[in-house]
């Protein structure tokens, strides 16, 4: 939906000089950050898809995709107004790198299991 927006950046601004009543005209700063995100949101799902194909049965044959992951959500966690989208991502990768670690060896949720846990942290 934002990409689709990004391709009539330039209608907004007859649209606000033929409707007075539209006043909510994107600034540039705004539209820079449009496409900061629709960037960040095709590499993301470019290769989630890469780790949720059936091609990678074992963890160790998406690790390089999950360290590409890393670097780019520390990337974009640059940009001032990602760092909440970035950190909740964080959040639920974790929860889900916990959930499969507690599936695969049934590791249970208690404090001395954190260090299992950090074997390959996000942040």
């Amino acid at each position: 939906m934002l990409s689709a927006t990004l391709e009539f950046k330039d209608v907004f601004p007859r649209y606000q000089q033929r409707d007075v009543s539209y006043t909510s005209l994107p600034s540039e700063e705004e539209w820079r950050k449009v496409q900061v995100i629709c960037k960040f949101l095709g590499e993301f799902e470019e290769l989630t898809k890469l780790i949720s194909g059936s091609k990678y049965p074992t963890a160790n044959l998406f690790l390089p995709e999950l360290v590409l992951i890393k670097n780019l959500l520390k990337e974009k966690s640059q940009e001032t107004f990602m760092v909440v989208f970035v950190t909740t991502i964080r959040e639920i990768l974790r929860t889900l790198y916990r959930d499969w670690l507690r599936a695969r060896y049934g590791i249970k949720a208690k404090s001395r299991d954190k260090d299992s846990i950090k074997e390959i942290t996000l942040t």
